[in-house]
């Protein structure tokens, strides 16, 4: 199972509003935007990005969050995505599930 701590939830809603800030056209389209875990020889950034048919798309209070290839969201599995706090501030970590969290 893949996991999304709150913290890191709040930190993804705030980078997506402030992807979109300034972009009214986002807003008002019918077609929901979210940011897309992009993950790459073992590294990931998020993209802002509309889901496409077969992406998984975790959504919070009906608006997409974050969206993942499917090739992508088994590598996911017993991962849980946190926040770190570093000297540039706030960023998301993947860490692997412990069993007690999987529960």
């Amino acid at each position: 199972m893949f996991e999304i701590s709150d913290d890191a939830r709040e930190l993804i809603l705030s980078r997506l509003d402030a992807a979109m800030e300034g972009r009214p056209e986002l807003r008002r389209g019918t077609a929901r935007i979210g940011l897309r875990l992009n993950l790459l020889r073992g590294s990931a950034h998020l993209s802002l990005a509309f889901p496409r048919s077969n992406d998984r798309v975790i959504s919070f209070m009906g608006r997409p969050l974050l969206i993942v290839d499917p090739g992508d969201f088994s590598s996911l599995e017993r991962t849980r995505l946190t926040v770190k706090q570093g000297p540039n501030g706030d960023t998301l970590s993947m860490e692997p599930c412990s069993p007690e969290q999987a529960v």
